[in-house]
């Protein structure tokens, strides 16, 4: 037998199998609901239930930090697509190095709060290093890096410490003995 008539009940079924069909009803569903369609916003949920490896292509269903993610990179890129892919590597590298392979919640809001401290240094620093026409510009661009370094050194301070603490275990040493009460004993 060949394709099932276009309008059959076998056909419609097909249709579901059709990874195309789908993510164009997905596309649909997500413009949909973005316009505040529950109904859309419902059937937009069963697909992705029944399609979870399409969930990616979401962007409303990204994490919150992916997003930011996503708008730093924008905004380092601006319309060159070519930057916007130079910059979408090397964060994919950043996150990468800084994820263990059994990566948790912490760990993934650590590698990006980590790697968007990054990329807004790296704005500022790009934009304090283009010339101003007035001194007042360029004194608060510095201040916009000076800001933005703090930041930085801040995330990392923050990944290291809570790394060291994860190495470490969560909980206190325990102490088998009470040195002080010993030497008054």
């Amino acid at each position: 037998m060949g394709k099932p008539k276009v309008g059959s009940r076998a056909w419609e079924r097909a249709l579901a199998a059709d990874p195309h069909y789908v993510r164009e009803v997905l596309k649909s569903l997500t413009d949909r609901a973005a316009g505040g369609d529950a109904g859309a916003a419902r059937d937009m949920a069963e697909l992705l239930d029944r399609h979870p490896h399409l969930r990616a292509t979401v962007p409303a269903l990204m994490a919150l930090i992916e997003r930011a993610e996503a708008a730093w990179v924008a905004v380092a890129a601006g319309r060159d697509e070519v930057a916007r892919q130079a910059v979408a590597a090397e964060v994919a590298a950043m996150k990468a190095e800084l994820l263990p392979p059994d990566a948790g919640v912490l760990d993934r809001v650590l590698a990006g709060a980590l790697v968007v401290a990054h990329l807004a240094h790296a704005n500022a620093a790009l934009t304090a290093a283009s010339p101003a026409d007035h001194p007042t510009v360029q004194l608060t661009r510095e201040k916009r890096l000076s800001s933005a370094q703090q930041r930085l050194f801040a995330a990392l301070r923050n990944h290291r410490m809570i790394k060291g603490t994860k190495a470490r275990g969560l909980r206190p040493p325990l102490k088998l003995f009470d040195a002080a009460r010993t030497a008054a004993s």
